[in-house]
This record gives structure tokens, sequence and C-alpha cells, in this order.
């Protein structure tokens, strides 16, 4: 086969200029190796021209399809997928209507939170409105117009739940407006956040600590503060019954494991913090004091002395007629929720 002849069979100008090299080199052979992986290289790509033609055909297929497969895809979430919550909803809602008017909270100005914030009380959404009012804040140039919305918020924090957000506004108010109109209102009702995040007389007693320390302020005006001095007075007896409680299981715990010392320090603190503050816990202090000693006794070796019948009942039991007011309406207030 010649050059010409094998251009002719190919096509291909280049393949001629290859094959007068390989006949004016002489080298025959060679000359026909080159062909022959020529042409397989040609039927390779002949090959791969069919399989990309098919996969495209096969992709155009597919894709036809595709929009059936997924409207079926999505009738299917539709059925599988739970209702959304009345939260969600409400939350849903607000910002279609946010879309719609271009309006979100921080683009209000004061008025246009005013009104929307009382919108959403007249549906007794106090969780939102919460939102508003602490923006309403923010943008408020008037000084005794901010004290209104303290209490307002502080009152909303109060009747979500939001109890130590409630605590820290109302005790901000009293410290900012000391001589204002809700200065009264604002002390009880932190007090009232205080001691009903009180805990058991088994737990910790800091919290109940700070109540007392905040009632003993309150107290310290009783002259002024008249509306809420007999509840306020309620709960710190409440309060110094159960720190007494808490010193007693604390007392009786160290006796019962033999820590004599300290069961000591305990008794003494009792005498020392408590009787000028509740003088009826003083029978009591007595019982503990034998105990004390029976014990002391017991640990040397001696008899113990016979226990003496207490001539009163704990200030927990004595007391139980009079915090009734306050425990009713520390009740009442959970119920609320």
């Amino acid at each position: 086969m010649n050059a010409i002849n094998f251009s002719k069979i190919t096509g291909n100008s280049t393949y001629l200029a290859c094959a007068t090299l390989f006949l004016l080199s002489g080298t025959h052979g060679t000359l026909h190796a080159w062909i022959a992986n020529q042409r397989i290289n040609q039927q390779v790509d002949e090959m791969r021209k069919k399989k990309n033609a098919t996969n495209t055909i096969k992709t155009r297929v597919r894709s036809a399809d595709e929009p059936k497969q997924i409207a079926q895809a999505d009738v299917q979430i539709t059925k599988t997928s739970k209702p959304l919550s009345k939260h969600k909803q409400k939350r849903k809602r607000r910002i279609e209507q946010a879309k719609k008017s271009g309006k979100t909270i921080s683009t209000m100005n004061y008025d246009e939170l005013k009104v929307t914030k009382d919108k959403h009380l007249a549906r007794n959404d106090k969780i939102i409105a919460i939102k508003y009012v602490e923006q309403m804040i923010k943008l408020c140039e008037d000084v005794n117009q901010i004290g209104a919305l303290m209490i307002e918020l502080a009152d909303l924090y109060f009747d979500t739940k939001e109890l130590p957000k409630a605590e820290i506004i109302y005790t901000e108010y009293a410290h900012l407006y000391p001589g204002g109109a809700d200065i009264e209102y604002a002390s009880h009702r932190a007090i009232l956040c205080s001691f009903y995040a009180t805990l058991g007389s088994e737990h910790d007693q800091t919290k109940t600590y700070e109540t007392i320390e905040l009632a003993d302020n309150f107290l310290q005006r009783a002259d002024v503060f008249t509306t809420y001095k007999d509840d306020v007075t309620r709960i710190r007896t409440n309060c110094y019954e159960r720190v007494i409680e808490s010193e007693v299981t604390i007392f009786n715990f160290y006796l019962k494991t033999g820590h004599i010392i300290s069961a000591q320090k305990r008794l003494d603190n009792l005498k020392k913090d408590w009787i000028s503050k509740m003088p009826e816990v003083e029978s009591q202090i007595l019982v503990l004091e034998q105990e004390l000693a029976n014990k002391k006794m017991e640990l040397s070796g001696e008899k113990p002395a016979e226990k003496k019948p207490a001539t009163q009942t704990k200030p927990a039991e004595t007391k139980k007629t009079e915090v009734a007011q306050t425990e009713k309406k520390k009740q009442s207030f959970m119920d609320r929720f």
C-alpha cells in the first residue's frame, strides 16, 4: 500500500505525511504497525461517541421524568409531615406580615412599636409584646416614661414566669427611682420573685438569705410602705423558719455522724443569730443542747441522761397559720400559669 492510497482510506492528510516519511525511510514493517494502531484508535473514538450519545438520550429521558417524581415526593412529604405548632404558626404569620409591611422591630419608631405592642397584648401574646417594650425603652427619651416602661416590662416577665429577669428589672427600678410612684410595688414584687425562687430546707439557702435581706430593706421603710408591709413580714418569717430548719437539719447530721465540734458550732450560731429574731426557737435549742450533751457522754462511755420533752413545738409548726396567706398567694401565682 502506498502513501496516497492510505490517505484515501483514512481521509486524513496528516496520515499522508506520516506514511510518506515511513516509505522514504524504507521501514515498511513499522508503517503497517502504525496503520493498524491508527485504525484501532478510530474504532475506540467511534465507540466513545456512540456511548456519549446513549448517555445523553438517557439523561434527557430522566430529566423529563423528574418533575413527576419530585411532585410525588412532595405529596408524600406533605402527607407525612406534622402540622406546625401554634407558636410556629404565629411566628410564620409575623414574618409574612413583616415582609408585606416592610417593617420590623428594629426599623419601627416609638409610636409604631407602641401600637404593635398593644395589639399583641390585646391578643394576650405577652412573650412577643416583651420584645416591643424592650425596644421602646431603647428609643424612649423621657425619664419618667422609661420608669413606667420598666414596670410594664417587669410585669410581663413576672406573668410569663421569667422571675429572675423580673426581679432584676424591679430591683433596678427601685435603685433608679427611689421616690417613684411605683417604688413600693416594685420592691414588693422583687421580694416575691426572690421568695418564689427559694429552695427547701434540705437545699442551699442562699436565695432565702437574699430574700431576707430584701425584706429587711423593705421593712426599714414600713412607715411609708404600708400597702404590702404585712405580706412582706410574713414572707420574712417564713424565710426565718426555713433557715432555722436547715440549720437544725445540718446539726442533726453532724450529731449523727459524731462530728461534735461542727454540731456545737451550728448550735452556737442558732443561739447567736436567731433567738433574737424568733424567741420561740429557744425551747428547741434547749432540746438540741440536751441531745448534744447526751452524744458527748455516749462517745465518752458514760450513760446519757434522759431526754426532756419539749415545752413548745417547732417554729415551722407554730407559724403555719401565720404564713397561710403567703402560701396561698404563692400557690395562686403558680396556678396562673
